[in-house]
């Protein structure tokens, strides 16, 4: 079988004949000594610097890896810091994440370049000895491990896709299983949490998150769902087949610029894998089935809330996973201006037509008015029962001054295209904050701009930055309109808490065709009962079933408790 030689962007080879600096590992090491550990930007481009010198001058394959050995240690803890910092970062990234996140990709694009001169230099070598054979496999494993962290890395920011990242990898993946490498153990020296021993592994851990639709997770959880996904890996097969029978799997190409996608008859790969995930699918299905059972037993203690968040994105990951990437509803192009607000707040106040939050007092009134249809009872002390109400008041007013009662921005945007599920939109940030900029987030939208319009209730279901364009942002539809409520827990995760803004979603209007509460995320779950506040009479309603849950909000289908 011939052997095919990866093609990387690597320096160029004219570069690479300026005399090489002095350095020894010692000397860097002392260098290393000197950089300020508390200031992760001036380390990070000190090294930064150190490298790129490094890969633009000649070095043999083996000076070269022991010069990276040297350096790998503190360049990957400050990638992983770097990495940790920006888990919540916003779309668009502040100015200080942008400089952090340009210091990662620099590491990262470095230190990736120096493993891929090894790599380049020593397949071009016809026989290996021991020690040539152990270098060559160092750098394809940490050339392969940098790689998928490009990714990762631009997964995490919303960004498109490294340029040539995937061809690389997909190349290396190629050659390291051709030269015997891909299952031969290594230990690079990673946390043992984060630790995986070959290739093939490391490759099948980026395709896994590849696999989870990346721009439809949640701030923050795009590299978890990277940590995650290396548990996995060992229920992931790839699998030779005839191209024809790829059709209707998921495949990767050996030689494509292109990560993992559900193959389609006009769309066959030349040089394709496919992906098996009938094993990974029956594992994650037992583990969602666990997470289910371990989030009600420990519902009420002090790790409910994180067991709940964790439950939550594993929902979402075994759903990607599950899902066939293919769309099956069609969209259609459209260019109209929409607008636009942003969290449940903003939605409540504007569906509400700006009506003032005051649930406490409405419920007064309510209480008070069923009192008064009461007065004849005997043994009413009136006198007694006006303290309690001037008391119950005060109370009241106290209560519902406490709710913000800001000025919501709408905006008004451009809408690409629609489907019956949802739309894309395209928007560049003003800075306002009213502009969608989280994954989950809850939005009300109406189609035109005239007053009368009825707000529509949607989430962003995924976000994509584009340098030309500005932010492309999918909103999932979720009702054609909803009716402003207040919510109380009164039994349940979450009783004892104040009333809470919320939507009540009718039947007749969801897409789903079931009475839904869009309530605060975190707060409640599956089992909480609430009294529904509607401002003019109460209602009892326990919550049955999760039909959608983000870190911003979660929308629940409710029964009538007297129904269990």
């Amino acid at each position: 079988m011939a052997v095919h030689i990866p093609v990387l962007d690597i320096p160029r080879t004219e570069f690479l004949q300026r005399p090489k600096p002095l350095l020894r590992p010692r000397k860097l090491a002392q260098w290393l000594d000197s950089l300020p550990a508390a200031n992760m930007v001036e380390s990070g481009r000190a090294l930064i610097r150190q490298l790129h010198l490094m890969n633009f001058s000649a070095y043999a394959a083996e000076e070269r890896g022991a010069l990276l050995r040297t350096l790998r240690p503190r360049v990957e803890g400050l990638i992983r810091t770097l990495t940790h910092e920006l888990r919540q970062v916003t779309v668009p990234p502040s100015r200080s994440e942008e400089t952090l996140a340009q210091v990662r990709q620099q590491l990262v694009n470095e230190l990736a370049a120096g493993y891929k001169l090894i790599v380049s230099e020593l397949a071009l070598t016809e026989a290996h000895n021991n020690g040539s054979r152990r270098l060559l496999h160092e750098a394809l494993f940490m050339a392969v491990k940098l790689l998928a962290w490009q990714i990762a890395g631009a997964y995490q920011l919303y960004q498109p896709e490294p340029v040539g990242a995937w061809r690389e990898l997909n190349e290396l993946a190629r050659y390291s299983e051709q030269c015997g490498l891909h299952e031969e153990k290594f230990d690079d020296g990673s946390p043992q949490a984060e630790q995986l021993h070959c290739i093939d592994q490391l490759y099948k851990q980026i395709l896994l998150l590849a696999l989870t639709e990346p721009y439809n997770l949640m701030q923050g959880e795009a590299w978890e769902a990277y940590t995650f996904a290396g548990l996995w890996v060992e229920w992931l097969e790839l699998q030779s087949a005839n191209r024809l029978a790829m059709e209707g799997e998921f495949v990767i190409d050996y030689g494509r610029d292109s990560g993992p996608w559900y193959c389609s008859a006009d769309d066959l790969p030349d040089d394709g894998r496919v992906l098996d995930l009938r094993p990974l699918r029956e594992k994650i299905n037992l583990s969602v089935s666990h997470a289910l059972r371990m989030s009600r037993q420990q519902a009420g203690s002090p790790h409910a809330l994180q067991l709940r968040q964790q439950r939550d994105m594993l929902l979402r990951i075994a759903e990607a996973w599950e899902s066939v990437q293919a769309r099956k509803a069609p969209r259609r192009t459209v260019s109209a201006r929409i607008q636009v607000v942003t969290g449940l707040n903003a939605c409540h106040y504007y569906s509400s037509r700006k009506r003032e939050f005051t649930p406490e007092m409405d419920e007064l009134r309510i209480r008070t008015q069923r009192d008064e249809a009461r007065t004849d009872e005997p043994g009413r002390d009136p006198s007694r029962s006006a303290e309690v109400f001037v008391s119950a008041y005060r109370e009241a007013l106290r209560k519902d001054r406490r709710h913000a009662h800001g000025h919501y921005t709408r905006i008004p945007l451009s809408q690409n295209n629609i489907s019956k599920h949802g739309m894309a939109i395209t928007f560049v940030p003003d800075g306002s904050g009213a502009t969608p900029s989280h994954v989950g987030e809850l939005v009300a939208y109406r189609l035109g701009l005239r007053p009368g319009e009825r707000w529509h209730i949607g989430v962003v279901r995924w976000l994509r930055q584009d340098a030309a364009r500005g932010v492309e942002a999918g909103i999932m539809h979720i009702a054609q309109t909803s009716v402003p409520v207040a919510v109380r827990a009164t039994a349940g995760p979450g009783a004892g808490t104040d009333y809470f803004r919320a939507l009540l979603v009718p039947k007749q209007v969801s897409i789903q065709q079931r009475r839904s509460l869009i309530v605060p995320a975190a707060l409640y779950d599956v089992g909480t009962q609430l009294t529904v506040n509607l401002g003019k009479r109460l209602f009892e309603v326990r919550l049955s079933h999760m039909l959608l849950s983000t870190p911003l909000f979660a929308l629940y289908e409710f029964t009538d408790p007297g129904d269990d």
